[in-house]
């Protein structure tokens, strides 16, 4: 990895694809296991029912925790291809409890060198971790399908320093990825407005965004905060996408609400426990 360049990119365009950064046999076993439990649905959160809304609804143009309505036990129960018709996604519950083998991704070396490089420091601590499934269906956009940042902040502020990690479990091919961003800090931008389409863009910024070629094994590193992004429904019938997210050393946006079991929290370092001091530890 060459230092110097992920930093920068990371600054000045707010992405940067690490390329061939974990091992494909090792995705792919990760991949078989989070197949087998996305089969049972004890291990979802709830899911938002997006077939109940119209694709012109301002509700959609938001956060996927706003809507109101979520799918019943007997909805869920049926099955995913019954939920792709319903929803556009699937968030797992727990997921470093739920899939332990995830662990080794978060409290990997290479993570917190890279998440230390571009923060600036290695007093960082972990933010959101999320485990996502998307479908492929047509039903309407919602939350993430829509261009945003998730602070959903006009100014850029200091002490929110964050850096993302996106790994899709289910892209073995080189192909275009349906992350994308604009990569433009916000506040160089004439416009402020969240949750809008490529559509709503100027056709000379339409022409800047940037979806990136990724295969298993790649990861997208990006900044949520401070460069709109939008991640498309897959082109196929369902995909992967991991989440790990690093605050800077600033950031009190601590995410309290993340478990971790107490035995995997006893074999980390020093400098590991640090990372996630604040979450939940589960015996």
């Amino acid at each position: 990895m060459k230092k110097n360049n992920i930093k920068n990119e990371f600054k000045k365009n707010g992405f940067y694809v690490l390329r061939n950064f974990f091992h494909k046999k090792k995705l792919d076993k990760l991949k078989n296991k989070i197949k087998s439990i996305i089969k049972n649905d004890k291990y979802y959160l709830p899911i938002k029912n997006i077939s109940l809304y119209s694709e012109n609804s301002n509700l959609l143009k938001g956060p996927n925790g706003n809507l109101k309505v979520n799918l019943d036990k007997i909805e869920t129960a049926k099955g995913l291809d019954n939920i792709s018709k319903k929803s556009n996604s699937i968030s797992i519950r727990d997921p470093l409890i739920n899939v332990k083998e995830l662990n080794d991704i978060v409290f990997s070396d290479k993570l917190f060198k890279v998440a230390s490089l571009v923060l600036g420091s290695s007093k960082i601590k972990l933010g959101y971790i999320k485990l996502g499934i998307f479908f492929n269906n047509k039903l309407p956009k919602n939350c993430i399908n829509y261009f945003h940042t998730d602070d959903l902040s006009k100014k850029i502020k200091k002490f929110n320093e964050v850096c993302k990690f996106a790994f899709t479990l289910s892209n073995n091919s080189y192909s275009k990825n349906e992350f994308g961003i604009l990569p433009i800090k916000k506040n160089k931008l004439k416009f402020y407005k969240q949750y809008f389409k490529e559509s709503n863009l100027e056709k000379k910024l339409q022409k800047k965004l940037v979806y990136p070629y990724i295969k298993l094994g790649d990861v997208v590193l990006f900044d949520p905060n401070n460069f709109f992004h939008v991640a498309n429904k897959p082109k196929k019938k369902l995909r992967i996408v991991f989440y790990v997210e690093f605050l800077g050393p600033n950031n009190k946006n601590l995410f309290n609400n993340v478990k971790i079991e107490n035995s995997i929290f006893k074999k980390l370092d020093p400098k590991k426990k640090k990372l996630c001091n604040h979450y939940q530890l589960i015996k």
